[in-house]
Order: C-alpha cells, then sequence, then structure tokens
C-alpha cells in the first residue's frame, strides 16, 4: 500500500509545476500518467518510454506544449539528483563513522543543503554555468553516448538554458520550488516506508538509519553507474550493506530480490492496466514515439 502511495507523491511534484506554469491537470490523472510512465521506463529502460509516454498523452489530452513536459521533467529530475547525492553523503558518513548516531539532526542539516542547492535555481548565472558544464561533458563522453542522447531527448543546449530562464523569470517560482522541495521529501518518506514496511513483513527488522543507508545509498549507486534502472548494481550494493552491518547473507539476499521483483510486478502490472485507460501500449514506445513527432 506504501509503495501505492509513491506515483501520488511523485504526482504532486508534478502538479506544483504544472500550476506553477498555469496548466491546469488533477492530481489522480498525474498519479495515474506517471504509473504508466514507471512501468514504461522498466520495460524499456534504454528508448526513453517514460518521457515518451508522458509526453504523448499530455499533448493529445491536455495540449500541454511538448517544451514544458521537457521542462517539467528536467527539474523533477534536477532534483531528484540534488536529493540522492545529498542523502549519499549522509549515509557514506554514518556507514564510514558511527552507525548509530542519532540521525535527526543529520537529516535537518541535509534537508538545510537541500534548500540551499535549490536557491542555485534562482542563480541569474546558472543558464550559462550548465551550457558549459555541458560542453564539458560533450567533449569528455564517447561520441556515440552523445548523439544516442541528442537522438533520444532531442534537446539542445541552447534549450537548457532558455529551460532554466524560463523558471527564473516565472512569477510563481516560489510556489513552485515550495511545492517542489515538500513534495520531493514526501516522496522519499515514501519509498523508506514501503521498504522498512516490507522488511517488517519479511520479519527482518531494521531501524531507521539502516532503512536509509540500505536503499538510499544503492539507489545512488544505481543512478550514477548508468545502467538503467541500476539493475545489479542496487542489488549488490544493498546486499553488501546488509552484510557490513551483520544480516545474513540469507536474510539479505531474499529482502533485496523480493522487495525489487514485488516492485517491478506492481508498477508493470497498475502500468498495464492504466495504459488502456489511455490507449497506450507500454510495451511498443517506439511507435507512440511516432504518433508524437
Amino acid at each position: 500500500m506504501a509503495y501505492i502511495l509513491i506515483p501520488v507523491s511523485m504526482a504532486l511534484r508534478s502538479w506544483f509545476l504544472y500550476r506553477g506554469m498555469n496548466l491546469k491537470i488533477s492530481l489522480p490523472v498525474l498519479s495515474e500518467i506517471l504509473m504508466i510512465v514507471s512501468a514504461a521506463n522498466v520495460i524499456a529502460p534504454f528508448r526513453a518510454a517514460g518521457l515518451v509516454i508522458r509526453t504523448y498523452i499530455l499533448k493529445k489530452t491536455y495540449s500541454f506544449p511538448h517544451k514544458i513536459n521537457l521542462t517539467i521533467t528536467g527539474i523533477e529530475q534536477l532534483f531528484d539528483l540534488v536529493a540522492q547525492i545529498i542523502v549519499a553523503v549522509l549515509c557514506i558518513y554514518l556507514v564510514g563513522f558511527n552507525i548509530e548516531m542519532d540521525i535527526k539532526f543529520k537529516i535537518i542539516i541535509a534537508f538545510l543543503a537541500f534548500l540551499m542547492l535549490v536557491i542555485l535555481w534562482f542563480w541569474k548565472g546558472l543558464g550559462n554555468f550548465c551550457y558549459k558544464i555541458m560542453e564539458i561533458f560533450e567533449k569528455r563522453l564517447p561520441k556515440r553516448l552523445i548523439k544516442f542522447l541528442k537522438e533520444k531527448t532531442k534537446i539542445k543546449k541552447r534549450h537548457v538554458v532558455e529551460l532554466i530562464k524560463s523558471i527564473q523569470n516565472n512569477k510563481n517560482k516560489w510556489f513552485m520550488i515550495l511545492g517542489l522541495s515538500f513534495s520531493t521529501i514526501l516522496v522519499y518518506f515514501n519509498f523508506t516506508i514501503a521498504f522498512w514496511l516490507f522488511a517488517k513483513g519479511m520479519s527482518i527488522s531494521l531501524n531507521l538509519t539502516q532503512v536509509i543507508i540500505i536503499f538510499w545509498l544503492p539507489m545512488f549507486l544505481g543512478r550514477v553507474s548508468g545502467i538503467p534502472g541500476g539493475f545489479g548494481v542496487r542489488e549488490a550494493s544493498m546486499i553488501y550493506l546488509m552484510n557490513l552491518m551483520g544480516f545474513s547473507s540469507m536474510d539479505a539476499t531474499s529482502l533485496t530480490i523480493s522487495f525489487r521483483i514485488s516492485t517491478i510486478i506492481i508498477i508493470i502490472v497498475m502500468g498495464i492496466l492504466l495504459g488502456t485507460k489511455y490507449g497506450i501500449n507500454i510495451f511498443k514506445p517506439d511507435r507512440i514515439k511516432k504518433e508524437n513527432e
């Protein structure tokens, strides 16, 4: 049940952004769309299926511009990355120094750091800064990878600058930033509770500190690995961390694999059922992409 609430909290995050851009859409509808998107990302992670389907539904049903959808997706990804970096640093500190220390103070510090990074979004030179960073990556990353990303996203460097300026000049930016901060914390809270309840259901006792470390550090490592969904990286990291905390290999492996499989099944089943409502076949994102162009 807790895992079902995750798409709702993620939809709330998108809702704040759409409302800030004076676009109206209901929270239940956004929840349905994001569940379909999650399923598509699991089934076809290499083809940017989630972004294609999200853009297709919102453009066809609500006439939302393609640029707006890319903007909002970009902002959400930025917040996710910032939040995961902060949580990962916190986890590494706890693992390296004292896993039993009081975590409440650390969470408050992490939240303040998160807000400070949010304020950077209002820095007028941020657009040009991101542009230069993208130029560096473009020179250092393999050309095939750069070509692949350009073909899939259809985003040019100047679009990033325009995207950032459109947010910085928006009169509702504080509404979006505060709403985005609140909903992102809610998303991460729901993920944590879902994992804690699942472990408890398997009679594996984890405290708050352990849950945060076991779940979020592997999540970050899976993200930076570049492997879609972090498959393999997340699972291996979770098992290693649980062994480090004194849990048996059997408990660590059973919890990790069971949780992963359960969440994938829930996402795919819900995505398929909801996809029929919008006439979407999540197994054929390429056809949707052609209709979306």
